[in-house]
């Protein structure tokens, strides 16, 4: 809730243990889960599978986005007003 009142749009946990008792359904295991990154440093940056697994996306400074590990290695490199510069990305990792 405290992400919400903050102002959060979503919320998203990548656990592979119970998060609650009573939700109905298994725990994720470690290849379930997802890569989770957020571009810190550029204004604009392209996200693309090496081997054509998804269509390439744009992201802009401080989006977060997600890739399910199921889709193995991605790249992401300056795009648009940010080629020629730079790009930083922070990666979430999951501790079990």
């Amino acid at each position: 809730m405290a992400q919400a009142q903050a102002g959060a749009d979503i919320v998203a946990i990548d656990a592979c243990t119970a998060v609650t008792a009573h939700n109905g359904y298994p725990p994720s295991q470690p290849e379930d889960l997802a890569e989770t990154v957020n571009l810190v440093e550029g204004e604009e940056a392209i996200v693309e599978s090496p081997r054509g697994l998804f269509d390439p996306f744009i992201v802009h400074y401080a989006e977060t986005f997600i890739v399910p590990a199921a889709l193995g290695d991605f790249s992401v490199r300056p795009h648009g007003p940010s080629e020629g510069r730079e790009c930083a990305t922070i990666k979430a990792y999951v501790r079990t």
